[in-house]
């Protein structure tokens, strides 16, 4: 289920999701892209490379009429994601971890 200010509209008719939509980029998106682009400007080994974005305004058969859609393509690395695996690692692994992400994103 959706979780958020309109959660539960899944199931309303598009007109009243159209009224919900934002067609602007938003901001969150604009962080990750800009951040992903300056690593991968830095050659960060420990981050995807960003190969492209898009952002789109969706049409009147979209899930939310008139709202946005942000597409990343990024590279795909090997490896575990840190979320997954940080609650089970002591804390110099972690602190460990978190220094080398310092060292690749400075």
């Amino acid at each position: 289920m959706a979780e958020g200010l309109f959660a539960g509209d899944e199931f309303k008719s598009s007109q009243v999701r159209a009224k919900q939509a934002l067609p602007d980029i938003r901001e969150k998106s604009q962080l990750e892209i800009h951040a992903l682009e300056h690593l991968t400007k830095s050659k960060c080994s420990s981050t995807p490379a960003i190969f492209a974005w898009k952002h789109e305004t969706q049409g009147d058969d979209g899930w939310v009429p008139g709202g946005y859609l942000d597409y990343i393509l990024m590279e795909r690395l090997p490896g575990s994601r840190p979320n997954c695996i940080l609650g089970t690692m002591e804390r110099k692994e972690r602190d460990q971890l978190r220094e080398a992400f310092k060292k690749a994103w400075m």
